[in-house]
């Protein structure tokens, strides 16, 4: 769980001060969380999750990438769509069958880290 913590925050360009006082956690409690000396009850999860626009189970579950090129390859095709170049926009739909389950969640979380750099910029 710890490692989800932190691989969100850093989606997010949130570290653990902001964390905490967005959130109205102690500091010390969240680097507990992130050293994983500690684990957040349920309501803690479920805050951390709907501030990161997540599921719970995103932060509780262990995710495993095997295909990195996959990877590249639908975050460059991501990269397009955000930069709104229809032909990336085609490439999702037609292939999106094609992705299992975890392939899927990356293109999520990718869309949900695009989102929030496109935030900042604005």
């Amino acid at each position: 769980m710890a490692k989800n913590i932190v691989k969100y925050m850093e989606l997010n360009g949130v570290d653990r001060n902001k964390l905490s006082a967005d959130l109205g956690i102690s500091y010390t409690t969240i680097t507990d969380w992130v050293k994983g000396k500690t684990y957040p009850r349920i309501d803690k999860i479920e805050m951390m999750a709907n501030y990161f626009g997540i599921n719970k189970s995103d932060l509780v579950e262990e995710k495993k990438y095997t295909d990195e090129n996959t990877h590249s390859t639908v975050y460059n095709t991501v990269l397009k769509l955000m930069e709104n170049d229809n032909q990336a926009f085609t490439d999702i739909i037609t292939n999106l069958e094609k992705l299992n389950d975890d392939e899927i969640e990356i293109v999520r979380n990718m869309v949900i880290s695009l989102s929030a750099l496109k935030k900042k910029k604005d």
